[in-house]
């Protein structure tokens, strides 16, 4: 990896992500109770799909979610297809209602904050439907 990680999000199927100032996105590859640092960065969009956009944060949820929240819009976007095998997951989605400046996640809970400093929590946030049903 080039340049340095600006924050960083650790998660439960051995997921590292972070990103840059450039608001590039990475992971760790090869993270196993063997090998607990990982073999390499990886930047996203050199091994799979490439995110939308940029993101200007991520966070990696108790239960595997990988949330992120859009460079150019602020929307917040989860990682759709996270397993223990594929712990990158495939896809971006998006969770409009809200437009974002940080966001955590949590055990199915994902708090987010905007520019103005206000709070908001993702409804309706379950194992079965992670993407929750909008905010409050």
């Amino acid at each position: 990896m080039t340049g340095k990680l600006e924050q960083i999000s650790c998660g439960y199927h051995g997921q590292v992500w972070g990103t840059t100032s450039s608001n590039h996105v990475y992971y760790r590859e090869g993270i196993n109770s063997v090998n607990v640092e990982g073999t390499e960065w990886t930047r996203e969009g050199t091994e799979w799909t490439r995110a939308p956009t940029d993101m200007l944060y991520v966070s990696v949820g108790l239960t595997g979610a990988i949330w992120g929240v859009n460079a150019e819009n602020g929307v917040p976007m989860m990682r759709t297809g996270v397993t223990r095998e594929t712990p990158y997951g495939k896809a971006w989605m998006t969770s409009p209602g809200q437009n974002m400046r940080q966001l955590e996640a949590g055990d199915c809970q994902v708090y987010g904050t905007n520019d103005m400093h206000e709070i908001f929590r993702l409804k309706k946030c379950t194992i079965a439907e992670p993407i929750g049903e909008g905010w409050e």
